[in-house]
């Protein structure tokens, strides 16, 4: 029935006088023949992907940043504000330390994760601010900068562990490496609104700002060894060697040789 059915039409078409067509072949003198569109080819057809600028970019990241200091805040709040108090009070540290052991460390790193994203951050946009103010024109790439911390912090926890499977101070170290944590969560969440306002500052205020966030954080950093001082203070006079290596080795030479890296990168 189909077939029967679409013959006569077909045959209708043919015999139709005013059925309109292609002249094959056409004729070229006349302005009005009507000729047959010649089909584009695939690479003309496709729409070329729009370029990310560098202003789309940071809003990317702002958004990014932005959602994850919203999720932190309203899901792990209270392990922030747990870890604030163990910052300031040594009991407190303590006693965190023990409810951490019972329950787990996952709520804590995940802060931690935070941190080291953030200081990957600031690291990438301080560092060209630096460079420019040095007279540097090297730039290092985006994604090395913002691996940079994670990779020290990773490098800094395994050793330690290390060190506690091979001395007899396993429970100290971890009670140093919980205390790297608890300090890196203050620190993550004094450069996250740093980190946020950067794209939209001038470059003087950007510059004062990263300066007053570097004091901030070397300061905390400082009073970080004077914590870990009185976790090793039953250390000092049995193992004064070891302590003075291991200082030398895990927490001076990384920052060493990050400063060498970047003054060569200058």
């Amino acid at each position: 029935m189909t077939l029967s059915s679409s013959l006569p039409a077909a045959s209708s078409r043919q015999s139709n006088p005013f059925e309109l067509s292609y002249r094959t072949p056409p004729l070229e003198d006349n302005p009005f023949e009507k000729t047959k569109p010649q089909p584009l080819p695939l690479s003309a057809t496709e729409s070329p992907l729009p370029e990310l600028t560098p202003q789309s970019r940071n809003f990317f990241g702002l958004l990014a940043l932005l959602l994850a200091l919203a999720i932190v805040l309203t899901l792990l709040r209270s392990y922030f504000l747990k870890a604030l108090g163990a910052l300031s009070r040594e009991s407190s540290f303590h006693l965190l330390y023990r409810e951490m052991t019972g329950r787990g460390i996952g709520p804590y790193l995940i802060l931690y994760l935070f941190f080291a994203a953030n200081m990957g951050i600031f690291l990438q946009v301080s560092f060209p601010q630096f460079s420019a103010g040095l007279g540097g024109t090297a730039r290092p790439a985006s994604q090395l900068l913002l691996l940079i911390p994670s990779l020290l912090l990773l490098a800094r926890h395994f050793f330690l562990t290390l060190l506690g499977t091979i001395f007899p101070f396993r429970q100290s170290l971890d009670q140093y490496q919980f205390l790297m944590v608890i300090f890196g969560i203050a620190m993550g969440f004094l450069l996250a609104p740093a980190n946020i306002f950067f794209p939209y500052l001038s470059e003087a205020v950007r510059e004062s700002v990263i300066l007053t966030c570097t004091g901030i954080a070397a300061g905390l950093l400082l009073f970080h060894y004077v914590r870990a001082l009185s976790l090793a203070s039953k250390y000092l006079s049995t193992h004064f060697f070891h302590f003075m290596l291991y200082v030398c080795t895990v927490e001076f030479a990384p920052i060493l040789v990050m400063l060498k890296w970047m003054n060569l990168s200058l």
